[in-house]
C-alpha cells in the first residue's frame, strides 16, 4: 500500500475500495493514521485533507467535514494553491 500519496487517483482509489467492501465508516481512521505521519510533504498533505473532507462529506458528517476543509484551506494556503476551483469543492462538501 502506497502512505501519504500526492498522487489524487491514489486517495481515490482507497476511498473505492473502502465502500466496494463496506467499511467505509473506516475511512476517517485511515485519514488520520495518514496525518499523523511527521514525513508528509505539502502536496501530501493537501491531498489527503481534500479527500478526508469530501470522504466524511460521502459519509453524512457534514459539521466534521466543514472542519477538515477548514485545515484543508490552512494548507492550500501554505503554498498559495489555494484555488477557487478547490474553495468551491471544499465549501461544497460541506452543504
Amino acid at each position: 500500500m502506497i502512505y501519504g500519496p500526492e498522487n489524487p487517483s491514489v486517495p481515490q482509489y482507497i476511498i473505492q475500495e473502502y465502500y466496494d467492501r463496506s467499511i467505509e465508516t473506516w475511512l476517517p481512521d485511515f485519514f488520520e493514521q495518514e496525518l499523523a505521519r511527521p514525513d508528509l510533504s505539502i502536496g501530501t498533505q493537501q491531498n489527503l485533507y481534500f479527500h478526508y473532507t469530501a470522504a466524511l462529506s460521502y459519509l453524512d458528517r457534514k459539521s466534521e467535514a466543514a472542519v477538515m476543509a477548514d485545515k484543508a484551506r490552512e494548507v492550500f494556503r501554505q503554498d498559495g494553491s489555494l484555488t477557487d476551483d478547490i474553495e468551491q469543492m471544499l465549501t461544497g462538501f460541506c452543504e
